[in-house]
């Protein structure tokens, strides 16, 4: 074994102070007064202390020889040979080694209140060879009339239990049969490689009800105490997984085998963006064949003052007077115009929010959904949309129940607004026109003859350009607050507050943000309001 470690205690002995722990091998409450057993585990993410009683912790616990050089003792820190004798402890599926030293050290206060159990009983001691049997006898204080009674009822083996078959051939040049001419030192390190393998595939299959090797399920007989016991465990496993509903809950949140990109919807749309027109290149007057007009410069002054050879006196504007600084907030109300709409799309808009005077959103305790429902629920790619540029800091719903209307707002005094059922142009069409005959003779000359061109944007917004969403900036800066009021038979307003030191209501009739507050040296930091937006 290698260098060890300072040793540090594994196994804790104490005495229940309430009823509330569970014992982790049998599921059954450890009493108040009752020893039980601690050992630290890897449980729900973290490590933590389980508990179990001692009779049932003893149990499960074992002998083995170790198959690789992998593994170490927990206590003293000192790893293991392949063909070392080690002691099992089994925790909550996981497993604490230990060298048998170590183990008595820990075990000697456990088994001193370990009534009914026999240290001739533990797993795995059948299979030691003389010399590791006497080593845990001598160790746990076995007494010689006892051990001697053990060995003549369980003669000891001569040899180590072979190591079971791999699980699969490995398909590499060391792996296949070998030949006459491969040495002797190349056989044992393809040995060496299949048994490593062989024990990490062990470790790793936890999920399988039975233990396989290959494609074939091991028959019952040919398994060990220990794989018969992890068998059961991982059975009962499953039958409290299926009792909880968690596969099928499972599955239903499992991602769709088949993903495809969203498509671009919202105000990232490219569709919406002015054609830009490239500006001439820039050349000199030598590379245009023109000739120079000999003016040259004389003399500078400050303020932009410029004099030529020929005597001609120019004028720059001086930069820093024509700069002015930016006002904290737009001075006045500010009209409904939206950044990447269309004027008809912004009238469509303000048109639907004008005729949405239906009654407020109601909830109550009857209106929770369950976790069935709930559970069922998905994400659709038509139900995306990109609101505003800049992180949201608020949304808030429209009031009213006719249709599905959000209003949201970003850290750069952005508003964004969507119509969430579709186009607003598209939901609004024929509402704009019902009592006016002269426009409804051309809402049905632009659906009987689509090549007008007096028509043209209203036609291409009705064949869905419009997505119904919409992004203004009543605010220069951080938006604070934003609340819906009305709604109860009136259009309902937006009020919206902002670090620029004012507070804006959106008025649909009026087509306008409204200030209703501002202060030159305030940051309003948030906002609230009554229903009917009388105060803030």
């Amino acid at each position: 074994m290698a260098e060890a470690e300072p040793s540090r205690s594994i196994v804790t002995l104490d005495v229940a102070k309430s009823n509330r722990s569970t014992c982790k091998a049998t599921g059954e409450k450890i009493e108040k007064g009752e020893h039980r057993v601690g050992v630290e585990a890897y449980s729900g993410g973290h490590i933590s202390m389980t508990w179990q009683k001692v009779v049932p912790f003893l149990e499960g616990c074992s002998l083995e020889y170790s198959k690789t050089n992998t593994g170490a003792d927990k206590k003293t820190g000192q790893k293991f040979s392949k063909g070392d004798l080690r002691f099992v402890m089994t925790v909550k599926g996981s497993r604490v080694l230990l060298s048998v030293k170590s183990a008595a050290e820990e075990l000697k206060p456990v088994l001193a209140k370990a009534n009914g159990f026999s240290l001739l009983s533990l797993k795995g001691l059948e299979i030691l060879q003389e010399g590791d049997r006497e080593e845990y006898f001598n160790q746990f204080g076995v007494s010689k009339s006892d051990a001697k009674a053990y060995n003549k009822e369980h003669p000891p083996p001569a040899e180590q239990p072979a190591s079971p078959p791999p699980a699969k051939k490995r398909k590499t040049t060391k792996a296949k049969a070998v030949k006459d001419e491969d040495s002797e030192e190349d056989q044992e390190r393809a040995s060496e490689e299949e048994e490593e393998h062989e024990e990490a595939a062990d470790h790793a299959e936890t999920a399988c009800e039975q233990p396989k090797i290959g494609k074939k399920a091991v028959k019952v007989e040919e398994m060990s105490a220990y794989e018969l016991e992890r068998a059961e465990h991982i059975a009962r496993n499953k039958e409290r997984m299926a009792a909880l509903h968690l596969p099928s809950l499972a599955n239903s949140m499992a991602p769709k085998k088949e993903v495809r990109p969203a498509k671009q919807r919202g105000i990232s749309s490219k569709r919406h963006k002015a054609p830009v027109e490239e500006a001439p290149r820039r050349a000199s007057l030598r590379q245009r064949g023109v000739q120079a007009d000999g003016a040259a410069v004389d003399t500078e002054g400050r303020g932009g003052h410029i004099t030529l050879v020929n005597g001609e006196a120019i004028r720059y504007s001086d930069p820093s007077e024509t700069v002015q600084p930016r006002e904290r907030h737009p001075p006045s109300a500010t009209d409904f115009s939206s950044l990447n709409g269309r004027p008809g799309s912004d009238a469509a808009f303000l048109d639907l929010l004008k005729a949405q005077t239906g009654p407020t959103l109601a909830g109550g305790k009857g209106n929770h959904p369950t976790h069935a429902q709930l559970s069922k629920l998905d994400l659709q790619e038509n139900d995306v949309a990109k609101v505003t540029k800049n992180g949201i800091v608020h949304l808030a719903f429209h009031p009213c129940t006719d249709t599905l209307i959000l209003a949201a707002a970003d850290k750069s005094g952005h508003v964004g607004l969507w119509s969430v059922d579709g186009s607003a142009t598209k939901e609004n069409e024929g509402q704009n026109y019902e009592n006016d005959g002269q426009a409804e003779g051309q809402q049905q000359s632009v659906k009987g003859d689509q090549s007008d061109k007096g028509e043209g944007e209203d036609l291409e917004m009705r064949e869905g350009d419009d997505d119904g969403v919409l992004e203004l900036a009543p605010h220069y800066q951080y938006i604070s607050g934003l609340r819906w009021a009305g709604g109860r038979g009136i259009c309902a307003k937006l009020v919206t507050a902002s670090y620029d030191g004012s507070v804006r209501m959106l008025d649909p009739s009026t087509a306008t943000f409204e200030l209703l507050v501002t202060d030159p040296e305030a940051e309003y930091s948030a906002m609230d309001c009554l229903a009917d937006a009388s105060s803030g």
